[in-house]
């Protein structure tokens, strides 16, 4: 909404897709820098928007529930089949590089930090809790045994590591060794973020 107080915004966007634009479309003009990581740049993949508006079908695809409730990945979106041509990308290269994998999958809500893969069955026997690790906590070694040791579970906080790299303290990150492993680990997330919703 405009007023007499408020200045007229304008907005630059590399690409504007469609509503009929294919899951493959999109991916194909975000997979260069999606799959830049395996060459060790750090990459996002953010989604943004109002409730409603498509953010998991871009993300993730089409997701549909059995009988029992439990989430089914079909028609893949854009981190699924990123995921899908790293591990593909890795296998060709083992004899140069070993590649690993793993998943942190943080939702942000009302300005709150949702943690969807803890609880979930790969978490809970694969996880580990991501602490992070500050030029403080390298002096002494102590610090983040009990860093570890004080965490309080589901407590998430944005903290900057030795690195200068952003993290999310408390996320629980799971290691993944196939596609398959990441697409049964985000069908366990969403199915225990739906479980979530319909408590609210």
């Amino acid at each position: 909404v405009l007023n007499k107080d408020t200045a007229a915004l304008s907005f630059k966007f590399d690409r504007v897709f469609s509503p009929s634009s294919s899951q493959h479309e999109i991916f194909s003009e975000l997979e260069e820098p999606l799959i830049s990581s395996l060459d060790g740049f750090n990459v996002t993949l953010l989604a943004f928007g109002q409730q409603r508006s498509g953010k998991t079908y871009s993300v993730l695809g089409d997701c549909g529930f059995d009988s029992r409730g439990q989430a089914i990945l079909q028609c893949y979106g854009v981190q699924l089949q990123t995921l899908q041509q790293l591990f593909t990308i890795a296998s060709h290269r083992t004899d140069r590089y070993k590649d690993t994998f793993s998943i942190t999958i943080v939702e942000v809500h009302n300005e709150k930090l949702i943690d969807l893969v803890a609880g979930t069955p790969l978490a809970d026997s694969d996880g580990h809790v991501v602490i992070c690790e500050t030029r403080r906590d390298k002096k002494d070694r102590k610090s983040v045994v009990i860093a570890e040791s004080s965490w309080h579970k589901g407590k998430l906080e944005i903290k900057t590591n030795i690195d200068g790299n952003t993290v999310v303290q408390g996320l629980v990150t799971v290691p993944i060794n196939s596609f398959e492993d990441a697409c049964t680990l985000w069908q366990q997330s969403i199915t225990k973020q739906l479980e979530r919703l319909r408590r609210q």
